[in-house]
């Protein structure tokens, strides 16, 4: 025996006469552990799911955050049966003036001071600046004598009813519906096409909805405000909205709240359905009441674990707790060898301590190199579940190897010989290894077919009634949420518009694009502005405008309007236009047009322009890149498959090294590769049936999956060491029973994972079962065919 393993009898020796001082040391670290987990900041924030380092994903996180529908919410109001569009808009007034702070701090209806005369009168103002060298071959081309001579008869026939006296300001201002040009460049700037504006509303193209959009300051991945804000705009909605109105809402926030509400759920009936398949387990294998103190070893594992995960992380995110079901199941493995080896006979309880604790120290070295590969990965989500993991492990090994016994020692209890105990000496050896070399190779078969998903959106559970807020909204207003955003970034604002100017152009012209919302129409940089300037003057002063002018005066007087009916026109066509400035929105009412486009970023500013977020806008992004050096694309989409590439990457590497680093754990252990083959066997089984069966079932692999994968590893290779110590040692103690005893604990808790309702917890779930599944009869009967084969029958006295 190794001088290391015999420090355990040693240790059995010295406490036995002072075990009630070891008892009640162990009562009073868990009291700590319990007073200490009980100050847990629980966090249901998805953030801790993405990466936080400095890889191209967290970046892309941090500016999607800055979307200009990232923290909106929209609220659809739609008219039922025989409902006026009038009582339609007055739900949606009182609606929104019913939103505000904490929650809401801009909430829009409509276009507000954008629809009335002070708007018509700056959209005419800012023609100059705005109206292209191609507008204005467009403008000639409409502008003929016989148009002109219809507009104004129009005109004056409009003037004799009591409507066109109330226009008629305006008509003077504008007899040619030069404004019109000016309005098209407003409506690029609007992501919601088809839309009317009624009473200052925005009505839907049918008329039957109308739209209102809130701006909130709660983050769209903060559960515990997003589920304050939910409950208060649905009061809101109850409270204000009439019955025969129907209300949905649409946000990032609601599908925030629709996961995390069910991995809560999930969290507690995973624990509790654990707990009760632990308490079946045991009430049929242990039979003996002081078999009950095996089950304390898990839990107050849990314990450790929560206080870890505390001491480490200010805040805990609630997957890590939902973790705790699967913990249950594999700290419990410990004891239960524990249990079964000190039941085996009249031994000396020591000198099985020794025994039991080289196999039981290695299978815990290779659980927790498993999970500590985790502690390097870039998700916090996964490094919490590392600590968590870890630290509970040790603490189960520590009170199996110390504690237990001594508690088990006196119980009399012995267990039965076990009916597998002399199942490798049969002749079915050989037929074994046959059928597993077959279920092997089917399985590697089946293997190509096995379909990788990265998508991370695929992992979250959300319910009908979102998703049919979300189709609902996409099919009135179109799918305004799902946009790309391509920003420019700059140290001032006029190389920033010069650049977003250059986008809108690139994407309009080169591409055929007429999709881009952009501010570029209505807000060109400086120098574009005046370059139409001098151009808007050249056509109208000396150019074919100059004609045109003359064929207004001339058919206005012929018609019988008054000589100076157009005055204010032409006085406007004559003087210097001002630039168009960010002064310029403010002083007019028209800042909060820019505000979804238009931001700060440290000491520069970015602009954005939003394309449909589609492999075509990819493509085209691609194309023009290179001529809009630091120009960035933002997208869901972009952001889910850089994310899904990374973690990806992350977890493979992580998957080779749980493997590579249980290998060479096991390897240390028998130092023979006959006895190293016998050993990884069940870890072999469980990966391939485990891949194998997912691809026969149809399921993808997903990033789920990986990290169940590593447990898979970890955990089958634990089967294969006890089975290979007790064959190689000759131990009389019941290893089979045992090993068959902790693969069902742990299968229980995979099992309810696998009933959980959330798609990457029952991942893990099926997973692990299939993989657990497939080691523990490997370990059970292959592992000793093998070796009665005689592949370890030369190394009988190595171990």
């Amino acid at each position: 025996m190794k001088p290391f393993f015999t420090v355990f009898s040693r240790s059995y020796v010295f406490f036995s006469p002072r075990r009630k001082i070891l008892y009640a040391g162990t009562l009073f670290i868990v009291f700590l552990f319990m007073m200490l987990s009980s100050k847990i900041q629980v966090s249901e924030n998805i953030a801790s799911l993405l990466p936080d380092d400095r890889s191209e994903a967290t970046r892309l996180f941090s500016l999607l955050e800055h979307m200009p529908f990232s923290r909106k919410v929209a609220i659809t109001l739609s008219a039922g049966p025989g409902t006026e569009t009038e009582r339609l808009l007055d739900a949606g007034r009182e609606l929104s003036r019913s939103l505000g702070p904490p929650y809401f701090t801009r909430v829009v209806s409509g276009p507000g001071g954008l629809a009335d005369g002070a708007f018509f009168a700056w959209v005419l103002e800012s023609l100059p600046n705005l109206i292209t060298e191609s507008d204005l071959r467009r403008i000639d081309a409409a502008l003929t004598p016989s148009s002109i001579r219809l507009r104004l008869e129009a005109l004056f026939q409009r003037l004799l009813f009591p409507t066109g006296i109330a226009e008629k300001a305006l008509l003077r201002e504008d007899p040619l519906n030069l404004a019109a040009f000016g309005l098209e460049k407003i409506q690029s700037m609007n992501p919601f096409p088809g839309t009317r504006i009624v009473r200052n509303q925005f009505l839907s193209a049918d008329g039957q909805s109308t739209l209102i959009l809130a701006d909130t300051p709660v983050e769209a991945t903060d559960y515990q405000e997003g589920k304050r804000l939910c409950h208060y705009l649905e009061e809101r909605i109850a409270r204000h909205v009439p019955p025969d109105i129907r209300a949905r809402y649409i946000s990032a926030h609601r599908y925030t709240v629709a996961n995390a509400d069910v991995i809560q759920k999930d969290v507690w009936r995973v624990i509790g359905l654990s707990t009760a398949c632990l308490l079946v387990i045991f009430l049929i294998f242990l039979r003996h009441w002081r078999a009950g103190f095996v089950f304390l070893v898990p839990v107050s594992s849990l314990g450790a674990a929560a206080c870890a995960v505390y001491l480490v992380f200010p805040e805990v995110s609630a997957v890590t707790l939902g973790f705790g079901a699967v913990l249950l199941g594999i700290s419990v493995d410990f004891a239960i060898h524990i249990y079964f080896a000190l039941s085996s006979g009249n031994q000396n309880p020591g000198a099985v301590l020794d025994e039991i604790a080289r196999p039981l120290l290695f299978s815990a070295l290779t659980t927790l190199s498993a999970f500590a590969v985790l502690l390097f990965s870039i998700l916090p989500g996964q490094r919490q579940t590392a600590v968590f993991s870890m630290a509970g492990l040790v603490w189960a090994v520590a009170v199996s190897l110390w504690v237990l016994p001594h508690l088990l020692s006196s119980s009399g209890q012995q267990s039965k010989a076990s009916p597998w105990r002399y199942a490798s000496h049969r002749a079915k050896g050989r037929w074994r290894i046959f059928l597993w070399a077959a279920v092997m190779v089917l399985g590697a078969f089946a293997i190509r077919n096995l379909k990788f998903d990265g998508d991370l959106g695929a992992l979250n559970r959300v319910p009908d009634s979102v998703l049919t807020a979300e189709e609902k909204t996409q099919k009135t207003w179109g799918d305004f949420r799902r946009t790309a955003m391509i920003l420019c970034r700059a140290p001032t604002l006029e190389t920033a518009l010069a650049q977003n100017y250059r986008l809108f152009s690139l994407l309009e012209t080169e591409t055929g694009s007429q999709d881009p919302v952009s501010i570029a129409p209505v807000f060109p940089p400086v120098k574009r502005q005046e370059m139409h300037r001098k151009a808007w003057e050249a056509y109208w002063l000396h150019g074919r405008g100059a004609r045109h002018l003359a064929t207004l005066n001339r058919e206005a007087a012929r018609i019988g309007f008054s000589p100076g009916a157009f005055q204010p026109f032409l006085d406007r066509l004559r003087r210097k236009a001002s630039p168009i400035t960010l002064e310029t929105f403010s002083k007019n009412g028209l800042a909060s047009m820019l505000e979804p486009f238009l931001s700060r970023i440290g000491t520069g500013f970015s602009v954005a322009t939003l394309v449909p977020d589609t492999p075509a806008a990819v493509t085209a992004f691609n194309n023009l890149k290179d001529a809009l050096p630091g120009v960035l694309f933002i997208s869901q989409s972009r952001f889910r498959e850089t994310v899904s590439d990374a973690v990806t990457f992350d977890f493979m590497n992580f998957l080779i090294r749980a493997a590579g680093v249980c290998l060479f754990l096991t390897a240390l252990l028998f130092r023979r590769i006959t006895l190293l083959v016998p050993a990884v066997i069940p870890a072999v089984s469980g990966v391939v049936v485990m891949l194998g069966g997912m691809a026969v079932l149809g399921l993808p692999f997903n990033l789920s999956n990986i990290a169940a994968s590593i447990l898979v590893i970890g955990l089958s290779i634990d089967y294969g060491i006890f089975m290979v110590c007790r064959l190689a040692g000759g131990y009389r103690h019941q290893t089979q029973q045992a090993v068959f005893v902790s693969g069902l604990t742990t299968l229980s808790g995979f099992a309810a994972l696998a009933a959980a309702h959330h798609p990457a917890l029952s991942s893990i779930g099926i997973t692990v079962i299939l993989g657990i599944g497939a080691a523990l009869p490997a370990a059970l009967w292959v592992v000793p065919s093998f070796y009665r084969m005689g592949i370890g029958r030369t190394d009988h006295a190595s171990a």
